[in-house]
Order: structure tokens, then sequence, then C-alpha cells
């Protein structure tokens, strides 16, 4: 049970760096209210495929938050 507290706290770790170095916003998602009428409005296998999870729109952009940053591909 130690390890995997210590593993999720690396992890947290890891994503607020890359969140700093890319500079975004960290996301913590435990506690945040997510939109469900735009949650239901995305293909769940898109959320999957990109490992994403729509915030908000903000004008004509859709908001997420995302595992990996840096992955620019799944950015574009």
């Amino acid at each position: 049970m130690k390890e995997i507290v210590e593993t999720k706290q690396k992890d947290r770790e890891t994503a607020r760096h890359l969140a700093e170095r890319y500079h975004y916003e960290f996301v913590e998602l435990k506690g945040v209210h997510l939109d469900l009428d735009l949650f239901h409005s995305i293909q769940v296998d898109l959320m999957f495929r990109y490992n994403f999870v729509p915030l908000r729109v903000e004008g004509n952009a859709l908001v997420v938050a995302m595992a990996d940053p840096s992955d620019l591909i799944v950015i574009d």
C-alpha cells in the first residue's frame, strides 16, 4: 500500500513539473466539477485515444486536461 501511495505522489509531482515546464496550469481532477453536457458531447474513444478530459469551452476553444502536455501530436 505504501508503494502505491509513493508512486501516486511521484506521478503527481512529475505531472506538476511537466505542467510548469510547458507553462500550463496543473489541474488536480479530484474534486473538479465536470460539465456533463460537454463531457457527453465528445466521443469517449477520442478521450481515451488522446488521454484527455474536457473541462470547459472558452470562446471557440475547448479547454482540456491532458496527461502529457509534451505530446505535440495530440495537442495538434
